[in-house]
């Protein structure tokens, strides 16, 4: 089972119907869908007309072919770095607080990548990859329309202190900031919906 995130509202690709618990959720749920439900769903996932759609199919993976068929896929890589005090690095870009991620270049390890964003957006160096977290995917409109998927790889980072840090303002960045557990997942209850599980998935090492 796959969710993607369209207008930060929920796309879920999977090989089963919902339970009845999954379903409370969702504004539509279709079996098999063809390729002008499939369209339709994320039309109406764009405009917030439902707050989330169910597709699914006994191959999942050749419905998310299909959806992938449509859009331009990018990858990226992020992370989200904790230091020796418990607390976790943070940006904040266009007004949301997140972590920070970046999109791979040509020929770059996806783990290089999630390195190298942090210190491009953060000002800040000496992260160690501890392990891979998840994937993320959503979808946005770049310029002329065209629908765009972004798929994210995040990892759980640590870093021996809490540097100042410096926002890459370039890119939007407003701020730097180390924050708490609690005060992170405060701030990402304004910010989106695919990166506000990111905290449950470090609780080991956070000693949770």
């Amino acid at each position: 089972m796959k969710v993607i995130y369209v207008n930060d509202l929920p796309l879920t690709l999977a090989s089963r119907a919902p339970t009845a618990e999954e379903a409370l959720g969702q504004g539509r749920i279709v079996e098999s869908p063809d390729e002008k439900a499939l369209e339709a769903a994320v039309a109406a996932l764009e405009h917030g007309v439902l707050t989330g759609v169910w597709l699914y199919e006994a191959d999942s993976s050749v419905l998310m072919a299909r959806f992938q068929s449509h859009l331009r896929t990018i990858e990226a890589a992020g992370g989200v770095v904790i230091s020796p005090q418990g607390r976790l690095l943070m940006i904040k870009r266009f007004g949301r607080w997140e972590f920070p991620k970046g999109k791979v270049e040509p020929g770059e390890a996806i783990e290089a990548t999630a390195l190298r964003e942090i210190e491009e957006e953060c000002g800040v160096s000496g992260m160690e990859i501890t392990r891979f977290l998840t994937h993320t995917m959503h979808t946005y409109r770049a310029p002329g329309g065209k629908r765009m998927l972004k798929i994210t790889h995040w990892y759980a980072m640590r870093i021996d202190s809490e540097p100042k840090g410096k926002p890459q303002r370039e890119e939007g960045i407003a701020a730097v900031a180390w924050a708490t557990p609690k005060d992170a997942r405060l701030r990402l209850e304004q910010s989106y919906r695919s990166v506000r599980r990111l905290i449950d998935m470090v609780a080991p090492e956070l000693g949770g």
